[in-house]
């Protein structure tokens, strides 16, 4: 059976603390992904305190692969998405290079609610004791066909972090600044190809979530039955057993999962951001 870890493209409580790489979140001090809430990093912030993130070390990546190899199995390694964290994806194959050839690291590409469907794929099928190269195929299929949709009510933090590499991001600044006086406008951020991009905004006060989940919902022939998972910066901010109720009245999915998004998120996001990822059927 081959071993998956992770980083903080996955939420640090979906997995086994040793089996997982948190990020750096960096402020007045320097604090492991997971050791401040969500609530504590939006305060910090909101109290002017300047908080950004990093990758994970060189010796945090060896410690854990060293200690894992001990089992003789082998190490399937889930790294967020290149697009948005380049350094954790090179650091983690680096690591992977030099120390055994038994670590195999994919480019996820994707993180969050993402990173969540593709870590409960991953052990699922881990837990099969397929082999690991043909784990590795599933995923490699799997990851290009995950949609991950996220409704970001305040999109200044996503500014900031300068995680879309492409024009996009210069069209939602001029978007923002057209509309930030007017806050009951929202902005739908996703991932295309491992990278993060602004894919539309609308007007709209009440039930915004609804509105995005409804986008997927209205069109359920193109997505797969097995997963969809949800998760917001704030639970309860964002009421999501109300989300998972409604979900649920549409008799689909096999598998609704409710997380909340890692402290990666909230340093760039905001109490009400949240998200959506599911798989898109083989055509």
């Amino acid at each position: 059976m081959a071993i998956i870890t992770a980083d903080s493209g996955v939420n640090p409580l979906v997995i086994n603390k040793e089996r997982f790489i948190p990020a750096l979140l960096n402020g007045y001090s320097v604090y492991l992904d997971g050791e401040l809430t969500n609530e504590e990093i939006l305060k910090r912030m909101k109290n002017g305190e300047e908080m950004t993130t990093s990758s994970p070390t060189y010796i945090m990546y060896e410690d854990m692969f060293s200690n894992l190899l001990k089992s003789d199995e082998d190490i399937i390694h889930l790294s967020m998405s290149s697009g948005i964290s380049s350094g954790s994806y090179e650091m983690a194959s680096l690591v992977a290079r030099n120390i055994s050839d038994k670590i195999k690291v994919i480019d996820t590409k994707q993180a969050s609610v993402g990173g969540t469907l593709i870590n409960e794929i991953a052990n699922n099928l881990a837990s099969k004791n397929l082999k690991t190269d043909e784990i590795i195929d599933v995923l490699e299929n799997f990851k290009n066909r995950i949609e991950t949709s996220f409704v970001v009510p305040d999109p200044s933090g996503f500014i900031r972090s300068g995680r879309d590499k492409s024009e996009v991001i210069n069209r939602l600044k001029l978007t923002y600044v057209n509309f930030k006086m007017k806050r009951n406008y929202k902005f739908i951020v996703k991932f295309d190809n491992g990278n993060l991009c602004n894919n539309g905004n609308f007007k709209m006060k009440d039930d915004f979530f609804k509105y995005l989940l409804d986008g997927y919902l209205n069109n359920l022939d193109e997505y797969d039955q097995n997963y969809i998972v949800i998760g917001s910066v704030l639970e309860d901010k964002i009421k999501m057993e109300d989300m998972k109720k409604y979900i649920e009245s549409y008799n689909y999915f096999k598998n609704i999962i409710i997380k909340n998004m890692p402290g990666v998120v909230a340093t760039y996001g905001c109490n009400d951001l949240c998200g959506v990822s599911l798989v898109k059927k083989l055509k």
